[in-house]
This record gives structure tokens, C-alpha cells and sequence, in this order.
């Protein structure tokens, strides 16, 4: 009985070790990784704005929405408020001229991931509707796109959206102020930027039928 109840307690020591081991190693590979996070994102907003600026043809400059009256801006527009804009390199266009209403809703194929980090040189990515590493492996043939509402999204992604048409395909540069905010979500940590990769499959308004 007495061995019994010192190999329970050997047992029992060893499992509270490990446990506290391991979260140790998670909470310094996280802490590691995103340290100085808010800075680093900062920063890499303000050289996306220079690079907009050098070359806007190639890019749209969209001011925050919460309904359907999303506003594009000029490049030499001046403001001091760089947190409510949205900037998307135009990847490719499609043929529909139909907009998209604040009221819609989607289907889009599309990639997430955070700014880039040595632990992850590409950006983190968090979310995805397809499978692969990274946006070269997406395949619109097999690829099956998820269906959104436009106003259940994060004020960034629904005033991209609100630009584009079915058919298009934009990366999209989320300042956190549009995204999560100062909160974690999930695997997001707080303050991060969110560059999406979105192809828009499908939009139908409010009452009409679609497949």
C-alpha cells in the first residue's frame, strides 16, 4: 500500500511538472514571437502607406464603413487618422459591374494571415477556406468558397467587400483598428494587422435567390 501511494504521488508530481512545462514553452514562444507587437504592426502600416504612395494605381484606399457608403480616397488626400482606411493591392478584376451592398451576403474563397515574423516569414495565417500553405495553392476549380453576410464581418473586411464584385480578387491590408482591435481573437493576438487574400465567388441582395 505504501509503495502504491508513493509511485501515485511520483506519478502525480511528474504530470504537474510536465504540465507547467509545457505551458511555460508555449507562453515563451508566443511572448516571443509578437513581442513589441503593437509597434511592429504600427510600423508596417505606416510603410504600406509610403508604398501606396509611390504607387497608387495599382492600389485602392478605402475609408472605414459600417453601412454601404464606402468612400475611396485620394493618394494625395491628407489625414491624420490612417487607422480608418483600408488598402488593397488589386490583384485581379472580374467582369460584374454589380456592386456589393452592406446588406448582401458573399461567398468568397480567401486567405488571412497576420504580418510577417521570423518565426512565420510569410505572416502567420489564421484563417483560410481552402487547402494549402499559402495562396499559390489555391485552385478556384475544387476550391468550395464560404458563404458570409457582409455586416457580420470586421468593419475592414466589409468595406473591402462594399468594393468589390463577384469575380474580383484583392489582398487586403486591415489596420487592427478595423480587425480585432486591442482584444485577442482566437489565435489573433490583439492589435494585429489582417492581410486577406479575397476572391468574391458569389453576392446576392437581401430576397434574391442564389445556388
Amino acid at each position: 500500500m505504501k509503495g502504491s501511494v508513493i509511485v501515485f504521488f511520483c506519478f502525480l508530481l511528474f504530470s504537474t511538472f510536465s504540465l507547467v512545462s509545457c505551458s511555460e514553452t508555449e507562453e515563451e514562444t508566443t511572448s516571443s514571437e509578437f513581442t513589441n507587437w503593437l509597434s511592429k504592426n504600427d510600423e508596417f502600416m505606416d510603410e504600406l502607406v509610403e508604398r501606396y504612395k509611390a504607387n497608387p494605381t495599382a492600389w485602392v484606399r478605402l475609408k472605414k464603413n459600417l453601412q454601404d457608403k464606402v468612400v475611396v480616397v485620394e493618394p494625395d488626400e491628407v489625414t491624420d487618422d490612417d487607422e480608418d482606411y483600408v488598402y488593397a493591392e488589386i490583384l485581379s478584376t472580374g467582369s460584374s459591374t454589380s456592386s456589393i451592398l452592406y446588406t448582401d451576403s458573399v461567398r468568397v474563397h480567401y486567405l488571412g494571415h497576420l504580418i510577417p515574423t521570423e518565426e512565420h516569414p510569410n505572416g502567420y495565417v489564421f484563417d483560410q477556406s481552402f487547402s494549402g500553405d499559402s495562396w499559390a495553392d489555391f485552385n478556384a476549380r475544387v476550391a468550395v468558397p464560404r458563404k458570409f453576410a457582409v455586416n457580420a464581418m470586421v468593419v475592414g473586411f466589409s468595406t473591402a467587400l462594399q468594393k468589390m464584385h463577384v469575380g474580383d480578387t484583392w489582398k487586403v491590408y486591415i489596420p487592427y483598428q478595423l480587425g480585432y482591435g486591442t482584444s485577442d481573437s482566437g489565435v489573433i493576438p490583439a492589435y494585429s494587422t489582417l492581410i486577406f487574400y479575397i476572391n468574391v465567388a458569389e453576392a446576392w441582395h437581401v430576397g434574391e435567390k442564389h445556388s
